[in-house]
């Protein structure tokens, strides 16, 4: 039901979405895909770039659900923003750098804020083709240790 619904109010301003959302009493989790869904809109321009990486794809994508992900898919106005937010839902969502927290920490990583910061950095790598192996995230975590 909130794929249709996203789908409806895809192109009405949010102002009456909102006004809808409270008028129907939707369920939170159904009117958080409506506002996912007009988010996702909003970054319509941004995802059409062709030159954007992968990685900014993902950062512009995460956390959002499949429905409003989807509704962005079947309504976007844009053929390479709508290429983009599949190669999301299909691939880069599932994408997650082969080094574990345990492994940084065994290289040298202090435990910390600093191990979900080189856990992010190596998952731009992977995401963006910098980085195939384990052994490639390694030396690349190598690299930065020596920094």
């Amino acid at each position: 039901m909130s794929l249709y619904l996203a789908l409806l109010t895809y192109n009405i301003e949010n102002e009456e979405k909102e006004r809808l959302i409270s008028y129907l009493k939707l369920p939170k989790t159904i009117a958080q895909t409506l506002r996912d869904a007009a988010e996702i809109k909003s970054k319509m321009l941004q995802l059409a770039d062709i030159r954007l990486k992968p990685s900014a794809v993902y950062r512009l994508l995460k956390g959002y659900s499949m429905q409003s992900l989807t509704a962005g898919i079947i309504s976007g106005d844009s053929t390479a923003a709508r290429q983009n937010i599949k190669l999301y839902v299909n691939k880069m969502r599932m994408v997650k750098p082969m080094l574990t927290g345990e492994d940084l920490i065994k290289m040298g990583i202090p435990q910390g804020p600093r191990i979900k910061e080189v856990l992010g950095k190596l998952l731009e790598a992977r995401l963006d083709g910098e980085v195939k192996t384990r052994r490639d995230e390694e030396r690349l975590v190598e690299n930065w240790v020596k920094d």
